[in-house]
């Protein structure tokens, strides 16, 4: 861990480097904006032909597949099981 005068020393070192630093108006308001942009602004674009409920078309086929392998395995599992046991 660093001593408090070594720290303090750092400190020192580093206030005096930025106050020798300056960078130009418009570059530090691009750094600015870029990071308190909001992300809808700044968002890509969506691919042109991309349907805007591509995830909703998407997901209700995962969902699907899903529900019918599960179903399909619940058949197998009914058809394998043995007959008469109890």
């Amino acid at each position: 861990m660093m001593s408090t005068s070594r720290r303090d020393h750092l400190d020192d070192l580093l206030q005096a480097w930025g106050d020798q630093q300056r960078l130009p108006d418009e570059h530090a308001d691009a750094i600015r904006r870029a990071i308190v942009a909001d992300p809808r602004e700044t968002a890509p674009h969506p691919v042109a032909g991309m349907s805007a409920d591509w995830w909703l078309s998407l997901s209700a086929q995962v969902t699907d597949a899903i529900v019918q392998a599960n179903d399909q395995a619940g058949r197998t599992a009914r058809a394998l099981a043995p007959t008469g046991a109890g």
